[in-house]
């Protein structure tokens, strides 16, 4: 499926109340094995684990990536094919970012290596927060 899609990567999303227990690490760490050689990149994107957490599961997997809340994460500025930013809103998925969040957000886009980089809203305001992005991104 992925390939007659032409995707680049697929997300695996997981909502907040999905926690990093024992458990839950160690079912991502056997389901990363398990993911092809040849499969897209594979983004996690786990609302409920810190970047930490995310990162030490997928143990350097190089077809792995985690999404990074650019505003709750440091953000890898390292050369990297793709770059996804999780952008759940600041206060959780209710929530406006405001002006300077934005260009936070953009500034760390701007400043970041990658080939490609995703920027996904989840918040009330999504449409809005991103139509902003972009202009201060300078796109249309």
């Amino acid at each position: 499926m992925c390939k007659s899609m032409n995707a680049h990567a697929v997300v695996f999303a997981a909502p907040p109340e999905v926690t990093p227990t024992r458990p839950n690490k160690a079912a991502l760490k056997k389901f990363v094995e398990a993911l092809p050689a040849r499969y897209p990149k594979a983004v996690m994107s786990l609302g409920g684990w810190k970047l930490s957490e995310v990162v030490s599961a997928i143990d350097g997997k190089k077809n792995v990536i985690p999404a990074f809340d650019p505003l709750q994460d440091e953000l890898n500025t390292d050369k990297t094919d793709l770059l996804y930013l999780r952008l759940p809103g600041p206060a959780g998925h209710r929530s406006r970012y405001d002006e300077g969040s934005l260009e936070r957000i953009v500034a760390q886009v701007k400043a970041s290596k990658a080939k490609q980089t995703v920027c996904v809203f989840h918040n009330v305001d999504m449409h809005a927060n991103a139509t902003r992005a972009r202009e201060l991104l300078g796109q249309k």
